[in-house]
C-alpha cells in the first residue's frame, strides 16, 4: 500500500461548515422511511472533516496522545510524556505514567547502534560488553581474597593485600623486633616439638657423646634432616656438637640421636 498524505488544504471541509450532528443522527444514522428526516449537509461535512483529521494526524505523528476520557482496549498504543505505552487491561482514566496495573512502558531500541566511550557519563554497562583483564590486555578484573590462587584475570581485593601486608610484618618482626635468646633447658632430644609462633625462630642446641658406643646425631625439620654430626665409638672420648638452624613458623623440628650415650649440653632459642 502507497502512502498517501493529506495536506491542509486538502482536508474535507477544511473552511467549510462542519456542525455537529444531534445525537439522534449519531444513535440512528442516515434513516429511511416517510417518518426520517433528511441528514443536513453538515452531517456528512462533519464525519468526512473529523475523519481526515485524525488520520492527518496519525501520518504526521505515528502515535495518538493519551486521552483521559478514551476508553482504551488491550494492546493499544499510546504516547505520553514523550514516552510509549502499551495497554495492559481495558482502561479508562488511568494515567500511563501512575498506572503500571494497566499501562506498560515500551522500550523501544535499534537492532544495533554505536556510541564512542566518551559519550557514555551514566548508567550501568553489563559486563559482557566490556574487555576482561589478563596478563596481556586492559579490562576489567574480578577481586579476590584468596592468598594461594594462581589464577592470572583476578586482583588482589584490598582485605587480602592487608592480610598479605600483616604477614610480612609478622616475619620482619619475628626477625628483627624484640627477639631475645632464652634457656629452654627443659627441651631434650628424640621428642618433637613445633614453632607455634607466627615467624621464624632460630634454635641453637649443643650436645655430646660420652662413652663408647658412638653414632650420628640429626636434625630433622619437618621430616627433613638439615644438619647432622657423627661421633666415632672411641672408648672415654667427649664429643661436644652443636645443631644450629632456622625454624620456619608452623614447622616441626627434634634433635634426634641413636643412643643413650648422647646427651644435651644447651638448648635455647630465639624468639
Amino acid at each position: 500500500m502507497t502512502r498517501t498524505n493529506i495536506p491542509n488544504d486538502e482536508i474535507w471541509s477544511w473552511g467549510g461548515n462542519n456542525d455537529k450532528p444531534d445525537r439522534n443522527r449519531f444513535e440512528k444514522g442516515n434513516e429511511s422511511g416517510q417518518t426520517a428526516s433528511p441528514p443536513k449537509d453538515t452531517d456528512h461535512n462533519f464525519q468526512m472533516n473529523r475523519s481526515d483529521k485524525n488520520v492527518q494526524y496519525i501520518l504526521r505523528n505515528g502515535l495518538l496522545p493519551w486521552d483521559n476520557a478514551e476508553t482504551y482496549s488491550i494492546g493499544a498504543v499510546v504516547l505520553r510524556t514523550s514516552s510509549i505505552y502499551e495497554c495492559l487491561k481495558t482502561s479508562v482514566n488511568n494515567d500511563p505514567v501512575t498506572s503500571s496495573e494497566y499501562w506498560k512502558l515500551l522500550k523501544l531500541e535499534p537492532a544495533s547502534h554505536t556510541h564512542n566511550a566518551s559519550d557514555i557519563n551514566s548508567g550501568i554497562l553489563s559486563n559482557d560488553r566490556l574487555n576482561k583483564a589478563s596478563t596481556s590486555q586492559q579490562g576489567i578484573v574480578q577481586t579476590t581474597t584468596s592468598l594461594g590462587s594462581t589464577r592470572s584475570d583476578l586482583a588482589a581485593a584490598a582485605s587480602s593485600a592487608k592480610a598479605l601486608n600483616d604477614k610480612i610484618d609478622g616475619i620482619i618482626s619475628g626477625f628483627s623486633s624484640g627477639q631475645t635468646w632464652k634457656s629452654t633447658s627443659g627441651k631434650v632430644f628424640n621428642v618433637n616439638y613445633t614453632n607455634s609462633n607466627p615467624y621464624p625462630i632460630q634454635i641453637y642446641v649443643s650436645g655430646r657423646r660420652q662413652g663408647s658406643i658412638g653414632g650420628t646425631a640429626f636434625l630433622i625439620v619437618d621430616g627433613v634432616m638439615v644438619g647432622w654430626h657423627n661421633a666415632t665409638s672411641v672408648s672415654t672420648t667427649m664429643t661436644n656438637e652443636i645443631f644450629s638452624a632456622i625454624i620456619p613458623p608452623g614447622s616441626v623440628y627434634q634433635i634426634q640421636t641413636p643412643n643413650s650415650d648422647w646427651s644435651k649440653t644447651a638448648w635455647a632459642e630465639l624468639y
